[in-house]
């Protein structure tokens, strides 16, 4: 009976060929639980500058709505001096009620300013000036918790 038996030097390359397959994958592992480490703050990073940059666009958005529908309103009602101070409360109502519909909305944080000119032709010119302190979800370094965000409508009264 013939028996083939491998020299012992075959069978350790053998063995170690294993070994250094199971070291590869050991290693393998390890380089890519050091990259997730690196990489995850980053995409977490990411993630949020996207979520408060979202939020901030969609408060200027709500902020620019409530702008027009409060200078609408004052062009379409007739300012007169007597009544100036019910007209003016009348438009900030309607700024406020169209501010509602923004979840974070703070009454604190609105200042509006209302104003008219007359022009030459004897129309009346309203300017609605809206500003919001905005707060970031995130305190980001270098940059201010809170901004401020200005919206400037102009419309000739045509009532």
């Amino acid at each position: 009976m013939l028996t083939c038996r491998f020299p012992r030097t075959h069978r350790r390359s053998e063995s170690s060929k294993y070994a250094t397959i199971l070291k590869k994958s050991v290693t393998r592992r390890g380089a890519a639980a050091v990259e997730m480490a690196v990489v995850l703050p980053l995409l977490l990073s990411l993630a949020m500058m996207t979520f408060d940059l979202g939020s901030i666009v969609s408060t200027y958005l709500v902020l620019s709505n409530a702008g027009r529908t409060g200078a609408d309103h004052a062009a379409t009602h007739r300012v007169l001096p007597a009544s100036r101070s019910l007209w003016e409360s009348r438009i900030k109502d309607a700024i406020q009620s169209e501010m509602v519909s923004f979840k974070k909305f703070d009454p604190t944080q609105l200042q509006t300013t209302i104003s008219t000119t007359a022009n030459a032709d004897q129309s009346t010119q309203v300017v609605v000036d809206l500003r919001y302190m905005h707060t970031t979800i995130v305190p980001w370094p270098g940059l201010p918790k809170k901004l401020s965000l200005h919206y400037r409508v102009e419309m000739r009264q045509y009532q």
